[in-house]
């Protein structure tokens, strides 16, 4: 199957205030509130490296959440590829 590498489906997500494309330590694509953000990328890789460091069970994450008051983060990893979007919380 192959990759959409213009990630046009990140667009579509509802609510979606922006989103980094990470991949090889480089910001491959990126939109919105998060665009061209290289601190949010330093972040998001810090928090992935925590997860592979067996500080956590040693099972294979899925999605990692992180939540504000107004809204949040999705980070999910595909392949080569780490996909971070940033979606508004409706009250």
């Amino acid at each position: 199957m192959a990759v959409d590498t213009t990630f046009a489906f990140l667009s579509k997500i509802p609510d979606q205030c922006g989103y980094l494309v990470i991949s090889d330590g480089a910001i491959v694509k990126s939109d919105g509130e998060l665009s061209n953000r290289e601190a949010t990328m330093a972040i998001v890789e810090k928090v992935l490296s925590i997860t592979s460091s067996g500080a956590l069970p040693s099972s294979k994450f899925y999605q990692i959440t992180v939540s504000y008051t107004d809204h949040f983060y999705t980070i999910i990893e595909s392949g080569r590829y780490t996909f971070v979007v940033k979606r508004k919380l409706h009250a």
